[in-house]
């Protein structure tokens, strides 16, 4: 998945489900990554914090 971190990376289940959840981590930039690993298998690209950018698909 490449890069750097700051901190630990989180793993965190969505739901109660355990073929979804999302990874994330500070990155080097001091913001908030994370990506979700969908039940399909597939992942989404990696994508820094909605209270950084609300642009993102994960964001409401």
């Amino acid at each position: 998945m490449g890069g750097w971190v700051r901190s630990r990376i989180q793993i965190d289940h969505l739901q109660g489900s355990l073929s979804t959840f999302t990874i994330a981590a500070i990155g080097s930039d001091g913001n908030y990554w994370f990506r979700l690993r969908c039940s399909s298998g597939a992942w989404t690209a990696w994508q820094v914090s909605c209270t950084v950018s609300d642009t993102g698909p994960l964001c409401p």
